[in-house]
Parts: structure tokens; C-alpha cells; sequence
């Protein structure tokens, strides 16, 4: 039931030399610009600095795995925490 909710709620998105990408609902509307313009101005569209942007774009092109949460501001240490014990590395808040 839910993980099918989920799932049927997500969209794939292949950017031009950074490949496939996965994202829903408001985020999937704004990324779906970055297949022409890049992931750099997609997450600069989000409010992510264009520095930051170039990084997570870089570790893309690496293999790396961008990850985005919107949350409020209650519930974003705890989200932050929750990756960071899940492995992740560069856990930011913008």
C-alpha cells in the first residue's frame, strides 16, 4: 500500500552527462528544468548556492547519491540526523 503510493509518486529524470535521477512532487517539477539548463541551476532554483549546486553536481557525475528533504524547521535536525546515521556524508540545510 504505501510504499506503492510512493513509488507511483516518483518521477525519473535523465540530465544530459550527469545520467538518471529520481525525485517527486515539487522538486521533480523544479529538476525537470535541469534537463536542459543542468542540476546546477535546478538546486539553484531551490535556494541552494550555485557553489553548493557545482559540488553536488560533481559528486553526481562521481556515482554519488543527492538526497533532498523539505521539511520544517522542527523536523530538520531530526531529518539531518536520521541521514547521517543512515551513512550519509555532507548533510547541509539550506
Amino acid at each position: 500500500g504505501g510504499a506503492a503510493g510512493l513509488l507511483a509518486g516518483l518521477g525519473a529524470l535523465a540530465i544530459p552527462g550527469i545520467g538518471p535521477i529520481v525525485a517527486a512532487g515539487p522538486l521533480a517539477a523544479t529538476l525537470s528544468g535541469a534537463v536542459t539548463g543542468g542540476l546546477v541551476g535546478g538546486l539553484v532554483d531551490l535556494g541552494i548556492p550555485d557553489e553548493r549546486g557545482r559540488y553536488y553536481e560533481e559528486r553526481v557525475k562521481q556515482g554519488g547519491v543527492l538526497t533532498a528533504v523539505k521539511t520544517d524547521a522542527r523536523k530538520a535536525d531530526e531529518a539531518a540526523r536520521i541521514l547521517r546515521e543512515s551513512g550519509a556524508t555532507d548533510v547541509e540545510m539550506h
